[in-house]
């Protein structure tokens, strides 16, 4: 158990120097200015940042537990001209579960941990999980964007 927490506490250390921005504020429009300074256009763009992760509703099997959860993610993000906003390309996060028993015996019985690969703009969100009852586990959720 002392490997796992270890190994999260590494990665979000980690993660805490791969990017200097503020966690919760918003990414700003990739703008080009000409040399002339009179219009500026804007440009597509991809950068990588680190930007929360909300999970409303995850189902993890085996025992069939239900949790929500929250966390850190390292995003490849690219710019749409078109539509004016940020769409995640790809996202790995560590997330932080709670969940499971209606009656839970211990906090262990309803805490998870869990890495997941966020796809389709961060809306799935797939991988592994510890619980520290049923133990190893794999979950399938539903994310919130905060990319715009």
């Amino acid at each position: 158990m002392n490997k796992i927490i270890s190994l999260f506490l590494a990665f979000f250390f980690l993660l805490s120097f791969a990017n200097a921005q503020s966690f919760f504020s918003k990414i700003r429009k990739p703008v080009y200015t000409s040399e002339l300074k009179l219009t500026a256009i804007n440009v597509d763009s991809i950068i990588m940042a680190i930007r929360p992760v909300v999970v409303p509703a995850a189902y993890m099997e085996p025992g069939n537990i239900l949790s929500a959860g929250a966390g850190f993610g390292y995003n490849k993000l690219s710019w749409n001209a078109t539509n004016q906003s940020w769409t995640s390309l790809w996202s790995v996060s560590a997330i932080g579960f709670a969940g499971g028993s209606l009656v839970p015996s211990t906090p262990a019985s309803i805490v998870s941990v869990g890495m997941g690969l966020g796809l389709l703009n961060n809306t799935i969100i797939f991988g592994p999980a510890y619980n520290f009852q049923t133990k190893w586990a794999a979950f399938l959720s539903f994310g919130i964007n905060f990319n715009n």
